[in-house]
């Protein structure tokens, strides 16, 4: 085997919610720290699987934003590398400013407020993988690192024993003979797809905003610059801002996918999506649903699912 066998960083789930109630309601000064927070993380995830990717040769097994689970627990690994049949275990951080370390907690300078130790995560993180690895019969050495992406970032009290890795090491630690130089075994590659099949899609409830259907505004969103759109025609809406135009179609199916992405547990139902879409009769709904979605019960019970 001669190829790349990669995982993206994947968006994560707060901005995804937060791009589809722009407009639609006022985010708090909490929820606009979770947002902050999950760009910047997203940020030096992405920052740090492109580093991986220009550095190592056209050989990579490298997986990113995995969601596993072991002994009845939920874990997140910001990015695994199966390297010489050893899996290199990397929590990401995206960390701008000065921190330093006082007796096992860390803090911020000058503010000294504490932050969460990101060894602990990473221990935990590696404890969970080697069971999970373990119930498959599959025994790998795993070296576990902190990775700060940022050459902003500046650790005082640190042990040189400490398993981290600054931005200003990359070049020494991931120099050219540190990754495969000849084509990956097919155990790598085993262990590789076992992981990319364990992975799930789970949404962690934890730090997302809250928000109820009754409270968002409603209406069609511009693809564009995310404001709302107006009827142009019987076929077409308008951007009432940046003036782009689209056919009712695809604007009220991309509407549907932000309806059910934020109420996952509501039916796609004639009333539901009129009141969503707001600006469209129902019956352009109507017709939309039929000739693109597939209707299940009947009558009062009558809904709709992608087919």
């Amino acid at each position: 085997m001669n190829e790349k066998v990669t995982k993206e960083p994947a968006i994560p789930v707060v901005m995804r919610i937060c791009d589809c109630l722009e407009e639609r309601k006022i985010l708090s000064q909490t929820e606009q720290n979770l947002l902050y927070n999950a760009e910047q993380g997203y940020t030096g995830e992405c920052e740090f699987y492109a580093f991986l990717q220009d550095a190592a040769s056209n050989k990579l097994l490298l997986l990113s934003s995995l969601s596993l689970r072991a002994n009845n627990a939920n874990f997140q690994i910001d990015s695994i590398l199966i390297n010489n049949e050893t899996i290199y275990l990397f929590e990401v951080k995206n960390y701008a400013g000065d921190y330093y370390i006082s007796k096992n907690r860390w803090f911020s300078h000058p503010a000294r407020k504490e932050i969460s130790n990101p060894f602990i995560q990473l221990k935990r993180s590696e404890g969970l993988l080697r069971q999970l690895l373990a119930t498959h019969g599959i025994d790998y050495p795993i070296k576990a690192y902190v990775v700060f992406v940022n050459p902003e970032f500046t650790l005082f009290n640190a042990s040189i024993n400490y398993p981290l890795i600054l931005r200003s090491q990359f070049s020494r630690f991931f120099r050219p003979s540190f990754f495969q130089q000849t084509p990956y075994s097919d155990k790598d590659f085993y262990v590789a797809q076992f992981l990319m099949d364990s992975h799930q899609d789970v949404i962690y409830k934890d730090n997302l905003p809250s928000y109820t259907f009754a409270e968002l505004k409603k209406g069609i969103k511009c693809p564009k610059c995310g404001r709302f759109m107006r009827v142009e025609t019987f076929y077409r809406v308008k951007c009432s801002v940046c003036l782009y135009i689209e056919r009712n179609e695809s604007a009220v199916l991309r509407s549907i996918n932000d309806f059910k992405f934020l109420f996952p547990e509501m039916k796609i139902t004639t009333k539901n999506i009129v009141e969503w879409c707001n600006i469209l009769s129902a019956r352009v709904i109507r017709r939309i649903l039929s000739n693109y979605l597939e209707r299940r019960g009947q009558g009062r019970s009558t809904h709709y699912i992608f087919k």
